[in-house]
């Protein structure tokens, strides 16, 4: 089991390891992106948000 299933499991995890920084990376991007982009843009914006948090409804 790798940290990033640990984490999601609720079990101690190296929060230092490799396998974590592409995910964290991963959603300080987007949520740059989502943060940049305007209100009139909705559809980039939800598509997005949809990346960022997949239990998102579509819309």
């Amino acid at each position: 089991m790798n940290n990033w299933e640990r984490m999601k499991a609720g079990r101690l995890y190296n929060a230092d390891s490799k396998d974590l920084e592409k995910y964290h990376s991963f959603g300080m991007e987007t949520c740059d992106k989502f943060n940049r982009t305007p209100l009139w843009m909705k559809k980039r914006k939800q598509r997005l948000l949809e990346k960022m948090i997949p239990s998102v409804p579509l819309r």
